[in-house]
């Protein structure tokens, strides 16, 4: 099992203020501080594989970032789910 301290071995496993690494938080959004500093990186005039490896996040992320922050103004993460109380199968 891969434990918070050992990021000196893996460097893509970056722990996190909540006890974990970013690596394990699988399907909730990055925090706001993150994505904020990612863009403003960019927007300094570094490249998006520069700001993939400062924070060591996916180049894809830092894209993604940049879109939304172009597009809607804000880094606010999108809704997840179906819905509230909306079944996910019917049948």
């Amino acid at each position: 099992m891969l434990g918070i301290y050992d990021s000196h071995k893996y460097p893509f496993v970056i722990p996190s203020v909540y006890g974990r690494c970013w690596g394990s938080l699988m399907g909730k959004p990055l925090p706001m501080e993150l994505r904020r500093r990612v863009v403003d990186f960019v927007e300094e005039g570094h490249m998006h594989r520069a700001a993939a490896a400062q924070f060591r996040v996916s180049i894809k992320f830092v894209n993604d970032m940049v879109i939304l922050k172009r597009t809607t103004g804000s880094l606010a993460a999108k809704e997840q789910g179906n819905g509230v109380g909306m079944p996910r199968c019917r049948g």
